[in-house]
């Protein structure tokens, strides 16, 4: 699944984009394969879900990632995405 949000619908939190899984308008339990996060021209980047994140060993919520897939290059850049 493809989903596409608007990039005022996301923060940035030092080097990623931060969203609550409510404020892009994801359906409960909705986790789409990629999100593609764009401006008001239809530029942005193209995120693929990756792993999921727990805190205090209940879900938290996915983090996302850019082509690359991992945050081992500093050309990618993360979305975090909470289950709220």
């Amino acid at each position: 699944m493809f989903y596409i949000v608007n990039k005022s619908q996301v923060s940035l939190d030092g080097n990623k984009l931060v969203a609550e899984a409510s404020s892009i308008e994801l359906s409960p339990g909705d986790w789409p394969d990629f999100i593609s996060v764009v401006d008001d021209s239809g530029s942005g980047f193209l995120f693929q879900r990756g792993d999921p994140f727990n805190h205090n060993e209940e879900f938290a919520g996915f983090n996302y990632y850019t082509r690359g897939g991992s945050l081992s290059s500093s050309r990618n850049i993360q979305l975090v995405v909470f289950n709220d």
